[in-house]
């Protein structure tokens, strides 16, 4: 038996995707690894599923009242812009700064001069491990209207990656000069509460949208509807708020604004793309700690960005794909209802204590072309169930979300074990995530075949190789069993001394396959016998990796 979905009359480009809880009941029974070889399964072998797009929600759901949208629309602009900055992420080229980002932030406090954005405008690196810029430039619009210029240069002070989330303090003036007291004058934005937010209330996003970096435009304005919310395990309560927006990849980083004026968000994209839109709001909520953290930080303070294989690419030794498509990590969830079309998942969750009659699951998609065929291939303690996967020809536009679920077969709940999504894209594994079925697996996870490099392979490609000369050095290595792996963290020698320690981060590689972590400092990483511990953090005790044979003498 496979699964299919019911394709919908029309696609509603400004509206999420999402399948109705009624449109496809994939119950099917399932493969043990007793009824096969113990050979892993080639998925790419399988037969293709049955291709049929989710359904979408009914136009016009979530269209706020004439007079709340009116009341968005009456704020001033100029009232709402005023704390609203470009951020121009430059690399030096020809001898001259050249913008390789362009995005948005706003002002949150104006006497320690801290900015909140999105952090995949201003992650550091770039998914091969490389730096991706070398100068965060503040551009501030002289007038109400008139095209940014750059005045300030900004460092980024605190952040959570997972959070899509970022603080920066403008440090000194452009292009280095002493920042005099008093000189940073751009007004703060007040603070609302996100958590008043609700389905069909309107919003204002705001941003510098730049069509040509060579041309920069005045700030821009948009009234959006909140459209629902999504969460994630990994965080307490709304994770993101979900708009009708779909807006130019320079917003990214900007504010939303509730109908008093107040700041309750930050556009986020899944990661920067220029080509791309954005669609999602991180809530201020999720930043509060990180504006607090900033503010008793001292004036010296920067954030050490940690250095490892993008979570939003699945561990393969495939190389990092080219082509812009991102598919996000998928969360699942115990429970969901139909709201007017919509699948609302609450109950986050990737550990089931008990079998559950259903596992609910979701994920973004950003930069898919049209007519695409997404796959989604499940897989039980690493078997193939065919009869649970499916696929959908993509026709939401360059930004959308899917939701969907699986049905127990029989009455005693989804089977034990590691389930586990692959979402495949030309057959080639884009993300992937593992939800436990019962305790947790008591295997410990293993590592092995560590290599070295300075920057990792483009699709098709080989490492960089591995040297002294290099800003960066990363740390490749194989792994299996570690699906019950919550965090992770690493410890990098040099000739035997602590060079650098990472902060602990989510894992998000699932239970086999091949990853990196590495070191940048800010000078060339230097000649010497180097040498990477890393541990595997499970709900128990931590789980250290010996030292022996991953290390990797430098000249």
């Amino acid at each position: 038996m496979r699964a299919t979905r019911t394709a919908p009359a029309a696609l509603a480009t400004l509206l999420l995707l999402a399948v109705l809880f009624t449109a496809c009941d994939r119950a099917s029974t399932f493969i043990r690894r007793d009824q096969v070889t113990p050979t892993p399964l080639d998925a790419s072998a399988t037969p293709t599923p049955i291709v049929a797009p989710p359904i979408l929600p009914p136009s016009g759901v979530g269209v706020p009242g004439a007079d709340q949208r009116a009341r968005a629309d009456a704020l001033p602009l100029a009232q709402l812009s005023a704390p609203v900055v470009q951020l121009q992420l430059l690399e030096t080229a020809a001898g001259q700064p050249a913008p390789v980002r362009v995005g948005s932030a706003v002002v949150v406090d104006r006497a320690q001069r801290l900015l909140l954005t999105s952090y995949a405008l201003v992650d550091p690196y770039r998914a091969d491990g490389t730096r991706a810029y070398a100068t965060i430039a503040v551009a501030v619009a002289a007038t109400a209207g008139a095209a940014p210029e750059p005045r300030f240069e900004a460092e980024i002070v605190s952040a959570d990656p997972t959070l899509d989330l970022a603080v920066l303090r403008a440090v000194r003036t452009y292009r280095g000069g002493a920042l005099d007291p008093g000189a940073f004058t751009i007004s703060a934005a007040t603070l609302g509460n996100a958590d008043a937010i609700k389905r069909g209330d309107a919003i204002r996003l705001l941003g510098y949208s730049v069509p040509d970096p060579a041309r920069p435009s005045a700030v821009s304005s948009t009234t959006a509807v909140v459209t629902g919310f999504r969460g994630n395990a990994r965080v307490s309560g709304r994770a993101w708020i979900k708009t009708d927006a779909r807006l130019p990849a320079a917003i990214g980083g900007g504010p939303a604004f509730d109908v008093t004026g107040a700041l309750i968000g930050i556009v986020t994209q899944l990661r920067y793309d220029a080509r791309a839109v954005v669609g999602e709001l991180r809530p201020l909520t999720l930043a509060s700690d990180l504006i607090e953290r900033a503010r008793r930080a001292g004036a010296e303070a920067r954030y050490v960005a940690p250095l490892q294989h993008s979570p939003l690419l699945p561990g393969t030794a495939g190389g990092t794909p080219t082509d812009g498509i991102v598919i996000g990590q998928p969360a699942f969830a115990q429970n969901a209802v139909v709201d007017e079309g919509q699948l609302g998942l609450f109950d986050y969750t990737r550990l089931f204590s008990q079998p559950p009659p259903a596992i609910y699951y979701e994920y973004a998609l950003q930069a898919v072309p049209n007519g695409t065929l997404v796959e989604e291939r499940w897989y039980l303690q690493d078997v193939l169930q065919d009869g649970f996967s499916s696929s959908y020809n993509w026709n939401g536009g360059s930004f959308g979300l899917v939701a969907d679920h699986l049905t127990a077969p029989n009455p005693r709940g989804m089977p034990l074990g590691v389930w586990r999504l692959e979402v495949r894209i030309g057959g080639a594994v884009r993300a992937g995530a593992a939800a436990i079925v019962g305790a947790p697996p008591s295997t410990e996870p293993r590592m092995s075949g560590f290599s070295f490099a300075s920057a990792a392979a483009p699709a098709g490609g080989q490492p960089v190789p591995a040297s002294g000369s290099a800003r960066q050095l990363l740390a490749f290595f194989d792994y299996r069993d570690a699906g019950g792996t919550s965090q992770m963290r690493w410890i990098v020698f040099r000739n035997g001394r602590v060079e650098y320690q990472s902060p602990v981060v989510p894992w998000s590689g699932g239970d086999s396959g091949r990853w990196w972590v590495g070191y940048s400092p800010d000078d060339p990483v230097g000649a010497g016998f180097w040498e990477f511990e890393i541990y595997f953090d499970s709900p128990g005790q931590p789980k250290p990796v010996s030292r022996g044979a991953n290390g990797v003498q430098l000249f």
